[in-house]
């Protein structure tokens, strides 16, 4: 897993997104700086393709942290700015049926993608779109 979150981290930062691996994916990150990716362990199962193959499905969850100032354009974007439909859509498409390099990995697809999420406190608000990202990694 190691291997694959920082691999997934080179690949959204290269496209020049701000990227942070986290231990809890509904946790906001400390930078703050925003917008930004974050990654997380989302665990991983094995699975039998055969009496002699076996693969296992490694989840990584991936969201989207943006500052609301205007609910609207937090959402749809707005001016110069995207909002975050277009931003998680990017990254989404970006990791999509991408093997990053890594030589044991034949597939990779988005699992759940969830729905815009908001939170914060009376001085700053969020808004946060989150995919689960499922890499399958042969075994054997």
């Amino acid at each position: 897993m190691k291997t694959l979150l920082a691999a997934v981290k080179a690949a959204v930062e290269g496209a020049g997104w701000r990227t942070e691996i986290v231990p809890d994916p509904d946790r906001l990150p400390e930078s703050r700086k925003l917008p930004v990716v974050t990654l997380a362990d989302a665990g991983q199962t094995p699975v039998r393709e055969g009496l002699n193959e076996t693969t296992t499905e490694l989840r990584v969850q991936v969201a989207v942290y943006h500052a609301v100032a205007d609910d609207e354009k937090a959402v749809m974007g707005g001016g110069h700015r995207q909002g975050v439909l277009e931003a998680e859509r990017q990254v989404r498409e970006l990791l999509t049926d991408n093997d990053l390099g890594l030589a044991d990995i034949e597939d990779a697809w988005p699992e759940a993608v969830g729905a815009v999420e908001y939170f914060g406190n009376e001085r700053e608000v969020f808004a946060r779109k989150a995919f689960t990202m499922v890499y399958r990694r042969v075994d054997t």
